[in-house]
């Protein structure tokens, strides 16, 4: 016999709920009562519980509709510029917010050189683990590997995130200069 104070709640009630439907071998009118008085309660514990879950996600989402998350091209101010053979991607970045350096990728057609940029802030983030961002702004530097006044296709991929826990998807962004 499993000694009930020993289990935590919830195991006890899944348990509960199980003997209620096990404890019975023959249908008579009182066997069939019981388990289903027995289904309506663990259905209500378990619906109490789906309350509290659903009052959580209530809340969370008053929390978005209650604070100013910005546009994600608000957020993150782009800029591209190329000068003869260079190029220069600058990003003023509002404060609250950050860029992940991991998620930056520019590439181009014909083709570019490595990438400049200074190192970021080093952070703990709960789904990439340790990685580098950046505040404020980002400034980043490349030579097209195109004949100077032929036009390069530039094709820009970042993905950022508000302090306040709101991560935006991934922004793909295209320019011809």
């Amino acid at each position: 016999m499993v000694r009930m104070t020993q289990m935590p709640l919830f195991n006890m009630l899944n348990f509960q709920c199980f003997n209620q439907f096990t404890s019975s071998n023959r249908l008579d009118p009182k066997s069939i009562l019981s388990p289903l008085l027995g289904l309506g309660l663990c259905l209500g514990l378990f619906g109490i519980a789906g309350v509290a879950k659903a009052d959580d996600l209530l809340k969370s989402q008053q929390f978005l509709q209650t604070s100013e998350i910005l546009p994600v091209d608000d957020a993150f101010v782009l800029s591209v510029t190329r000068k003869n053979d260079s190029l220069s991607l600058d990003w003023k970045i509002t404060a609250g917010y950050y860029l992940y350096k991991h998620r930056l990728s520019v590439r181009a057609q014909p083709g570019i050189g490595e990438l400049r940029m200074k190192p970021g802030i080093k952070k703990h983030d709960e789904i990439f683990g340790e990685v580098e961002v950046y505040y404020d702004f980002l400034e980043v530097s490349t030579t097209l590997l195109s004949p100077e006044g032929e036009i390069a296709d530039v094709f820009v991929e970042y993905q950022g995130c508000a302090d306040a826990g709101i991560c935006y998807p991934p922004v793909k962004r295209a320019f011809s200069l």
